[in-house]
Formats: structure tokens, sequence, C-alpha cells
């Protein structure tokens, strides 16, 4: 989930990377990239904002995946997935599993690849958090956490329920002292398609308590991805 003001999530570092474990044999990094390659080609054809791609060889494979916001035009995807591809690849010279985000101020871009294949898998060591360096929102932490639930309610159930292809949602809502409101709080939801909806839920529900956790009592804005 990304929670924005005015549109804008401010970060010190846009590129992030988790991981897991270590390869078990010395060919495996390049056959990771060589999947990674596959996904980055299989992207343009038909562009849907999510692909995968996979390299099998008889002593292991490799599988990797791709995730652009479905409101993002094939040019920016490919774009990103330059910058972020081999910096999971650079970042992981070893590890069995990984994952690499770049958030910008408007998207949130994901590549993934494991030894394994991780399709319809939820892991949750598989998240990472960017928070903005600096209190952007003028409203009190209770007035950002109440506006962060509404919205978050708002979009959770028709991106975990927009069926294959389509679990994004994005929206406004005014939030602050007032009936109405007196700030904007912009945000957008995305899940994997390749997940369960009840695994979406889920993942939506611990990103929000996520933010509260990290970031809304500080009064800070924030993506967890």
């Amino acid at each position: 989930m990304v929670s924005q003001l005015k549109n804008q999530l401010q970060l010190n570092n846009p590129l992030n990377v988790v991981y897991n474990g270590n390869f078990k044999w010395d060919a495996a990094p390049k056959q990771r990239d060589e999947a990674s390659a596959s996904t980055y080609y299989r992207i343009e054809e038909g562009y849907r904002g999510y692909d995968t791609g996979s390299d099998h060889r008889p002593n292991g494979g490799s599988w990797t995946s791709a995730l652009c916001p479905r409101n993002i035009k094939l040019e920016a995807c490919r774009e990103c997935l330059n910058n972020t591809i081999p910096y999971l690849n650079k970042s992981c010279p070893k590890q069995r599993e990984g994952v690499a985000w770049t958030a910008l101020p408007k998207v949130t871009y994901i590549v993934r690849y494991s030894d394994s294949s991780f399709r319809g898998r939820f892991d949750a060591w598989a998240w990472t958090t960017f928070s903005s360096p600096l209190n952007q929102t003028p409203a009190s932490a209770i007035d950002l956490e109440k506006g962060l639930n509404t919205l978050a309610d708002k979009l959770k159930r028709p991106a975990a329920g927009g069926g294959m292809l389509q679990m994004f949602a994005s929206g406004a809502i005014a939030y602050g002292p007032g009936p109405r409101g007196s700030w904007p709080l912009y945000g957008y939801m995305q899940c994997t398609p390749d997940i369960r909806k009840e695994d979406c839920m889920k993942c939506l529900t611990d990103a929000t308590n996520a933010i509260h956790n990290c970031c809304s009592k500080g009064r800070k804005l924030a993506a967890i991805v």
C-alpha cells in the first residue's frame, strides 16, 4: 500500500531490496539473470503490468516476476525495470531468492526471483517500508491514522477482488478536522495477480497496520510494499 499527500511521497532512497538464503550451486546466479531477462521481454508482449519468467535445468531452476502498477504505460514500466532488475541482481550475488522495489513519487515497481516457484505463494518476509524523512502532513497523528484507515477500507476490497491481472485500486479522500476534511490523502493498493483474494486482503491489512506502526503516528507518509 502507498499513501501520499498531494500525490508526492519524497524518499531519500527510492530503491530497496530484501533477500532470503543462499544459492546451492555456482551457476544459479547466471540462470537467475537469464530468467530475469526473460521476464523483461515477456512483459512487453500483450502488456498487462505483470509477467513471469523461468529458466529450468537438470540441477535446478530460477523463477522471476515483475510487477508495474496497472495505470502505468509500457514505456514507463520498461524504463523502471531497466534499473530495478540490475539493482536486484547486483544486490543479491549469492542469495537464493530476493525482491527489489523502486518507489517513485506516484508508483512502485517490484521485481522478484527465487530458485523455486513462488506462484500463488504468500511470503511474509518479502516486503519493505519506504517512509518520508519529513513530517509532510499538517494534520495530527490521530487525523492521519483515521484518514489512512478510511482510505484503506475504500481500496482493499476493489484491489483484492479485481480478478486476474486487475488486482489494483487507487483513490483519494479528504481528511483532517471538519465535516469535509482539510487535506487530500492519495493512495493505491496492489497485489500480484497470482495470489488468492484472501491472501491479498491479509497482506493489504498487514500493510496498513505497518504504516501505522512506522509512520502515521509520527505524521509521516509511507509506502509498504
